[in-house]
């Protein structure tokens, strides 16, 4: 893929590399530019020499975008990408455990490019990787398994979710029995209950290793879950007792999920991943200085955490691609006018709403990305409840909203978003994947209702606030204020019904009849959490243009959210009247005067079109000139790229 003058600019901030080139192109942007600023609002940090690195080498060919392949030739694409970009990367699982902003912008650019790539980086490195290292005590016998996966000789694989347990994953059946005389365990699946659902195990010639949880079974007693580390496959074939059955394709998504079980497989007892709290004597008895059940199972699951991190990054980039993509359209596809002369088709006041509505709601998701990664960092100042929260808060907000997006700017280009050269198609497939991975978006809401109003290291906001601030739509104290006020109210009220229904109906009728409003409340607490990020933000920008624009992206985002409530404020008396109805047309107003802004803000989203490669990139009339160029079918691309010698590396790659 060719990387553009006008692209090396967009990347100058990457330290390295693409940046050389720096004033290269006319019109760049000076240092501490509007734009500038814009953009480390979005991304938070600047971009280090790992990611420009990433970037480069995501210009190789091998990653170029590709058509008419069947969904296993997809499959081997992906793997093998993977293994490339391990290779050329040199990737090391001890950075990216460590340094988790290399985890994250892992995630985040390689989205972009292929959402099953993202997938297998995110199971091998966080959820495989990450549980033995974290719990596997540094053991000696560790060590060449985990060599094995930082060779990617085998790949990482996650074995949780179970065909009837779906969410409920402490309630799994499959079972890990010590034997006593061997001393080791037999990992077996009683039932068909007890298959393990959608692992990526499914693909022939490809050796996997498992880190498959198990409810752990000693003298008959139930000791919790855990994690054992367990070969699925070698290149040959399956591994003795271990079945798998394909699942169907799922549309644009070629991930070799299947359905997997075990017969009787003997697990040695030091892949047994117990991170040094639980241990067998020699005589058969369990002990563990984790007392809970729970406690352990959550431990067992921790990779999990921080796998929301890892989604949700990949989704404020796949809206920032889409909305950067959209912007460029609209600013070149013409439409009739009243006036009898052709207009852009972003100069309609009713395509601007809904697009800088979408870039309100994604600058909002990045900075509430930048607050869980925070909480993270912050382990051991905030409490586990509060940080395992922000980031089941941070993983539901980011996804639902990076749908909503994709969807709006699918709509927004019209028949060119059907077409998965274009990118947004492909990307809202991706994210519906986000919404039901690391924890069903649904079911977190309901957790999180649950532990908000049992205060759970949680005090509602402003607790004794009535509004103190002049009521105008201006003012972001307002809405802010607002906001919090409504979350407090739901509070209280669903404590008070709570409380009386017990009394009438019982726990679970009482809790059912105020299932709804409790979700409301988990809602209202992600966006309100979002708001107070914005504010933070506000409150570091210096550059002037960019606070103003800043500004109005937050009250832009804040009317957003408060009209979806209004008529309770009104209701509870915390709104008048007249002030409602003013919320429409400021919503309106406020479009108008970040139209005007349009280039700054299309400039701070700083995604490459080179890696893109997307027809509506940039010249999209002339864009499809490559299209005689192309041979179809492209069966055989797969199987050209089998033939690179290993050694081979992009002219990128090898000047760096």
């Amino acid at each position: 893929m060719k990387i553009t003058s006008a692209d090396r600019l967009v990347c100058a901030d990457l330290g390295g590399g693409l940046a050389s080139t720096r004033g290269e192109t006319e019109g760049e942007l000076a240092p501490g530019s509007a734009s500038d600023a814009l953009s480390l609002v979005l991304r938070g940090r600047k971009l280090d020499l790992f990611e420009s690195r990433l970037v480069e080498v995501l210009h190789h060919d091998i990653f170029r975008p590709t058509e008419d392949l069947r969904a296993s030739e997809r499959c081997a694409l992906a793997y093998r990408r993977m293994r490339y970009l391990q290779k050329e990367l040199g990737l090391r699982s001890a950075d990216l455990l460590a340094n988790p902003q290399h985890l994250l912008a892992l995630h985040g650019w390689t989205g972009l490019i292929d959402g099953t790539l993202t997938t297998l980086l995110t199971i091998h490195y966080n959820l495989c990787i990450g549980s033995i290292v974290t719990q596997g005590e540094g053991r000696a016998a560790m060590e060449p398994l985990l060599a094995e996966l930082e060779s990617m000789q085998s790949i990482g694989v996650f074995l949780a979710t179970e065909l009837a347990h779906g969410n409920n994953v402490q309630a799994m059946e499959s079972e890990a029995v010590y034997d006593p005389a061997e001393r080791n365990f037999v990992l077996h699946t009683p039932n068909a209950r007890a298959q393990k659902f959608m692992p990526n195990t499914g693909a022939p010639g490809i050796a996997k290793l498992g880190v498959v949880l198990a409810r752990l079974k000693v003298a008959g007693r139930d000791c919790g879950v855990f994690p054992f580390v367990v070969r699925i496959r070698t290149a040959d074939g399956l591994c003795e007792g271990v079945r798998v059955t394909l699942l169907g394709e799922k549309p644009d998504y070629a991930l070799d999920n299947a359905v997997t079980s075990f017969d009787q497989v003997r697990v040695p007892y030091e892949h047994w991943l117990s991170a040094g709290e639980s241990r067998i004597d020699e005589h058969g008895v369990f002990s563990s200085t984790v007392k809970s059940r729970g406690v352990r199972f959550l431990k067992s699951m921790d990779r999990v955490q921080t796998g929301k991190l890892c989604l949700s990054s990949c989704g404020v980039t796949l809206c920032s691609a889409a909305l950067q993509m959209t912007l460029n359209y609209a600013s070149q596809r013409k439409t009739f006018s009243p006036m009898g002369r052709d207009v852009y088709v972003l100069s309609y006041r009713s395509y601007q709403r809904p697009v800088f509505e979408a870039i309100a709601t994604t600058y909002a998701t990045a900075l509430m990305l930048q607050h869980a990664e925070l909480l993270c960092r912050r382990n051991g100042e905030a409490g586990e409840s509060e940080i395992n929260r922000g980031l089941a808060m941070c993983k539901v907000f980011v996804s639902s909203r990076t749908i909503e997006t994709l969807s709006r700017c699918r709509e927004r280009v019209g028949a060119q978003g059907m077409f998965s050269a274009n990118r947004i198609i492909s990307y809202l497939v991706q994210s519906h994947g986000v919404v039901t991975a690391e924890g069903d978006n649904e079911i977190l809401l309901i957790k999180t209702a649950r532990e908000l109003l049992l205060g759970v290291e949680y005090t509602p906001p402003s607790a004794d606030a009535q509004l103190s601030t002049v009521p105008m739509l201006e003012s972001v104290d307002f809405l802010l204020e607002l906001m919090r006020t409504r979350e407090r109210t739901l509070v209280l009220r669903l404590r008070s019904a709570l409380a009386s229904g017990r009394k009438r109906a019982g726990v679970f009728d009482s809790w059912n009849e105020q299932l709804s409003e409790a979700v409301e409340l988990s809602w209202t607490h992600a966006a309100r959490l979002a708001l107070d990020c914005y504010g933070r933000a506000l409150d570091e920008v210096t550059e002037p243009s960019a606070r103003v624009i800043v500004e109005r992206l937050m009250r832009l985002f804040a009317l957003q959210e408060i009209a979806k409530f209004a008529t309770s404020l009104i209701v509870d008396g915390l709104l008048s009247r007249e002030l409602a109805a003013k919320i429409e047309p400021e919503r309106e107003r406020i479009v108008g005067e970040l139209y005007k802004d349009v280039e700054l803000i299309k400039g701070a989203f700083r995604i490459p079109m080179s890696l893109l490669a997307a027809p509506i990139g940039e010249d999209y009339l002339h864009a499809y000139d490559f299209l005689k160029d192309v041979t179809s079918p492209a069966e055989s691309y797969v199987r050209e790229l089998e033939h690179l010698p290993d050694s081979e590396t992009s002219d990128v790659a090898a000047s760096a």
